[in-house]
């Protein structure tokens, strides 16, 4: 037999090895996929768990991510990584549980199966500490986590109260050791798990809250904190705002701004016409289509309108051509009322030169209403 034939019966019986290893790890509930690839942090690897279940009428996915350095991954060496396809076996070892791996690297990366074996000592040291013994899933769930001893007791010694399933939904949420006692350190200590869970799922981060605080913001409710971040305000929205003398706003009034998009460049832009519009009659503007183009215009036809004036003006259709030709029909100082009745009735610049000579504007309005061009007033 040639050494061609040889090599490639080597690899059919290394691959058939790898298969019926995934299909006996397949029997196991706890069982699935697992990725490595090369980190982007020097000297370490880039891990993903994979745990799919499916059944009548619900699935459950759930997928973990995270570098570590090779020697986490007990048995994984780097000529096996390294090679251009080599058969791997390796174990990630965590409190819960093991991850007892099996698969395939080539140049680096690698892919294949996992079983799942849990730590009997883990869910002893929970149930002696008061949270309960997990079940078969909630414990895998914990080791997908990376859930440690020294985490529960951090949860504990904060003087939460928990049991199992609770522990399970805090870790699946991202809530880690790191993250409560670095969010507790700036004043935001909820009283349940659920309000950590809360602060964690909408993105309030311990970086999020000190760059908060340096923008002025300082011992925000916790319910204030996470408007804040839902509502898109960030702290160079903020800084963004003070470049403009808009600042020491309560909370509430940036929210107001963000979500009527008063923007930098809206601000900016109304700056230019020469109206120092407060942050109330910015968002006034904005709601109402007013441009900086048409602030300039009205106020070129001599109408020294405020926020409030250009608004009903926009809202009616009274643009500055029809001020401009307005009062060339001889209709000077005429209210902002005045000129939206005008333009609410359809009474345009050439009526007012026939007609309205000697007349009020309510009389020439009334006139064209009822078609009494003839008629003597």
């Amino acid at each position: 037999m040639s050494e061609k034939s040889l090599t490639i019966l080597s690899r059919l019986a290394i691959a058939a090895a790898l298969l019926f290893t995934i299909t006996a790890a397949a029997s196991s509930p706890f069982s699935g996929q697992w990725y490595v690839e090369p980190s982007s942090k020097s000297g370490e690897i880039h891990v993903t768990i994979r745990y799919e279940r499916h059944w009548d009428g619900g699935n459950y996915n759930s997928v973990q991510s995270f570098d570590t350095t090779a020697d986490k991954a007990v048995g994984l060496t780097s000529a096996v990584m390294d090679s251009t396809g080599s058969h791997a076996q390796f174990k990630l070892v965590r409190e819960a549980g093991t991850f007892v791996c099996d698969g395939w690297f080539n140049g680096g990366k690698g892919s294949g199966s996992y079983d799942f074996q849990a730590d009997p000592k883990f869910a002893a040291e929970l149930e002696k500490r008061g949270v309960g013994t997990p079940t078969a899933e909630q414990q895998f769930r914990l080791a997908m986590a990376d859930t440690s001893i020294a985490f529960v007791d951090s949860l504990k010694a904060a003087k939460y109260d928990f049991d199992i399933e609770d522990l399970v939904r805090t870790v699946n949420h991202g809530v880690t050791a790191k993250y409560v006692s670095e969010i507790n350190a700036l004043g935001y200590k909820p009283a349940t798990l659920g309000g950590l869970i809360r602060l964690r799922d909408h993105g309030v981060t311990p970086e999020y809250v000190k760059a908060i605080q340096s923008s002025g913001l300082k011992d925000l409710p916790e319910e204030q904190m996470v408007r804040l971040r839902d509502h898109g305000v960030s702290p160079d929205y903020i800084q963004q705002l003070s470049q403009f003398g808009i600042k020491d706003l309560p909370a509430e009034s940036l929210i107001r701004l963000r979500d009527h998009g008063v923007n930098p460049e809206f601000i900016a832009s109304i700056r230019s016409s020469g109206y120092n519009a407060t942050p109330e009659e910015l968002i006034r503007l904005r709601d109402h289509g007013v441009s900086s183009e048409f602030v300039k215009q009205v106020r070129g036809a001599g109408l020294k309108a405020d926020a409030q004036e250009l608004s009903t003006l926009r809202d009616h259709g009274v643009s500055a051509e029809f001020i401009a030709e307005v009062q060339k029909a001889g209709f000077t100082n005429l209210s902002v009322h005045d000129l939206t009745r005008l333009r609410d009735h359809g009474v345009d610049a050439g009526y007012l030169k026939l007609h309205g000579k000697g007349r009020t504007i309510e009389q020439v309005i009334r006139m064209h209403d009822t078609g009494g061009e003839n008629d003597v007033l």
